[in-house]
């Protein structure tokens, strides 16, 4: 439609030089007519022609432009040509001469093969942003898919080994002592909460994903007792920062699954700071470091899901000091803007309401009992 009206207001603006040069105002509309309408036709037909080209790459350059070049030059024949044929028709061969006609054609051919070269680089820019813009949105879709797909198997990925031997801890702590086992019961309840909640995105506050790994730490503390020691250093300014949720989940399920071995004492830390340009979040636990003989995919997942979140590429870092091992990453000041504290399901207070805790028990330094 765009190319007919073009094509239309052309007509239309040329037909006054029409009217000056032919007498018979029927002619010049009828040459005019003939001359766009031959146009027109040749643009659809270049149009469709350029469709049909492979895609333009590194390798096909030249051809791909030396296509365009001979199409953009047939058609400046054609068009002289048949221009040619229905002025005779319409206007006879007694207003001009033949030879006239003949020259005008010769000398006419390289401005329409301009014209038509000018309208082809016109029409290909914007053919080749469109594409572009196509398959960049269509990337973005599938992205975004993906990343929901992920975060919905990470909110019911929560192991059944995990579910049952809480459950055993609770069970034996019942008789013997009846608060550690409540206490064990509200964390377990807090997590599976945090875990399979299904909020309207996926970004929380750093006090909410926080509050989460406090719960799954509390869980790990009880069944393991004092072969586990942990703490969560949080500055008080971060903790209403919007982070992507499971963020720091998987780096201290990755330091429990991997830093306890046999009977050795494992010390986590969970260390959150600011900066004028980002947010470090940093998880440390003893021991030495081991390849994974697994797949690697959870820390794969969590830098896509980091990077998809940020706009920017992200990794998750790891470092090896002094029997220490320590992962990582930094989320940039533009993505943590403070959010809206937003209130928070506590099943301490919803299940056993004489048991209260201070919104600062999230940045809490917990020894065995």
């Amino acid at each position: 439609m765009g190319n007919l009206g073009f094509w239309v207001f052309f007509y239309i603006v040329s037909l006054p030089a029409n009217f000056a040069t032919l007498e018979s105002r029927l002619h010049a509309i009828l040459v005019n007519f003939a001359t766009i309408a031959t146009a027109w036709a040749l643009c659809y037909s270049l149009r469709a022609f350029y469709r049909r080209l492979p895609p333009l790459t590194s390798t096909s350059g030249i051809r791909y432009f030396g296509s365009v070049v001979l199409a953009c030059i047939a058609a400046a024949i054609v068009w002289s040509g048949i221009s040619f044929v229905t002025s005779m028709i319409i206007l006879g061969p007694e207003i001009y001469g033949i030879p006239e006609r003949l020259s005008t054609f010769n000398l006419g051919l390289p401005i329409l093969a301009g014209m038509f070269l000018g309208w082809s680089g016109l029409y290909l820019g914007v053919l080749h942003w469109l594409t572009l813009k196509r398959t960049h949105d269509e990337k973005a879709r599938a992205e975004e898919a993906a990343a929901a797909a992920e975060l919905a198997r990470l909110r019911h990925q929560t192991s059944p080994h995990f579910l049952f031997n809480a459950l055993n801890v609770i069970r034996a702590d019942i008789d013997e002592n009846p608060h550690q086992a409540g206490e064990t019961l509200d964390a377990l309840c807090e997590f599976l909460h945090y875990r399979m909640t299904q909020p309207p995105h996926e970004e929380i506050t750093l006090r909410e994903e926080l509050n989460g790994v406090r719960a799954y730490l509390h869980v790990m503390e009880a069944r393991f007792g004092s072969k586990i020691r942990w703490e969560i250093n949080c500055e008080d300014i971060c903790l209403d920062l919007p982070v992507p949720i499971y963020c720091v989940l998987p780096l201290v399920e990755n330091a429990v699954k991997h830093g306890l071995p046999g009977n050795r004492l494992l010390h986590i830390t969970v260390a959150i700071a600011s900066d004028t340009d980002s947010v470090n979040i940093t998880v440390s636990n003893t021991g030495r470091w081991k390849q994974p003989t697994g797949s690697g995919t959870g820390i794969a997942n969590l830098e896509r899901r980091l990077s998809h979140w940020t706009g920017m590429e992200q990794r998750v870092s790891l470092t090896k000091t002094d029997g220490w091992v320590t992962t990582g990453f930094h989320l940039p000041a533009h993505c943590t803007k403070p959010s809206k504290p937003r209130p928070l399901w506590n099943p301490v207070s919803d299940i056993v309401p004489s048991v209260t805790r201070s919104a600062s028990s999230v940045v809490p330094t917990k020894q065995p009992r």
